[in-house]
């Protein structure tokens, strides 16, 4: 089990607790806090609370929280739903930067509590909206298929002198739970396919690929500036990111 506490001085954290089969209101504490304060994020000063586990396979864990903030100008707590990932069962757990959009008359004043729900291989979010002096439950729009797309680099060398000669490419699948093509293309700033990285199908996790500054007749690329394009497809979109790489040598 997970669950939300909260220390003297107002801090929150997200522990775990244990219980045998036989007795399952035995709840004993163990490990250290899995999610805590945000000191450089605003949406979650204070820590995390209200919160959803959600295993989608063996090591690939997410975690739905609330995110409570600094206080704004008119004394209210930005309340905002987010979400951090394990890659080890839960070991060890990750913050994304995304927040849930507050964008809606009855939802602009924050969110609270969450529950997910699979459904036909996408995410249901059902959650509880703040609005002056009422109270919602809602179901939102759709979430990111991946997020936090990282690269190891922005310039690439592929000269031969083992030193930055390969772009390491990580981003987590969020809300594919059956296997869905993901595509991650290179592209010269006329929009030509200089290269396809990937072309296959994949599922819910964390996603590394690479690429070596070669074409697709594996002749290494001309210096200048390419596009690196990731677009996953689901059920009823699909999502297109794009960066900017430089080859130099």
């Amino acid at each position: 089990m997970v669950y939300w506490s909260t220390t003297a001085n107002g801090q929150h954290h997200i522990l775990q607790a244990e219980s045998p089969i036989e007795q399952p209101n035995q709840w004993a504490p163990y490990g250290e806090p899995l999610l805590g304060p945000q000191p450089d994020n605003s949406h979650n000063t204070r820590g995390p609370g209200f919160p959803f586990l959600l295993p989608l396979n063996e090591n690939y864990w997410l975690l739905y929280y609330c995110g409570w903030g600094d206080p704004r100008p008119d004394g209210k707590l930005p309340n905002t739903t987010g979400v951090a990932s394990s890659t080890d069962g839960g070991q060890t757990w990750r913050y994304h930067d995304e927040h849930f959009p507050c964008d809606r008359p009855y939802d602009q004043e924050g969110t609270g509590s969450v529950w997910v729900l699979l459904e036909d291989g996408r995410f249901r979010l059902y959650y509880t909206a703040i609005a002056g002096d009422r109270t919602f439950v809602s179901l939102p729009t759709s979430r990111p298929l991946f997020s936090a797309l990282s690269l190891s680099r922005s310039i690439l060398t592929p000269n031969g002198d083992g030193i930055g000669e390969q772009l390491q490419i990580e981003f987590d699948l969020l809300k594919v739970l059956d296997p869905r093509p993901v595509i991650i293309g290179v592209y010269d700033l006329s929009g030509r396919q200089i290269t396809l990285i990937s072309d296959a199908k994949a599922t819910a996790g964390r996603q590394t690929l690479s690429w070596d500054g070669r074409d697709e007749q594996d002749h290494i690329v001309a210096p200048g500036l390419y596009i690196l394009r990731v677009s996953v497809e689901g059920d009823a979109l699909t999502r297109t990111e794009n960066s900017l790489i430089s080859v130099v040598y």
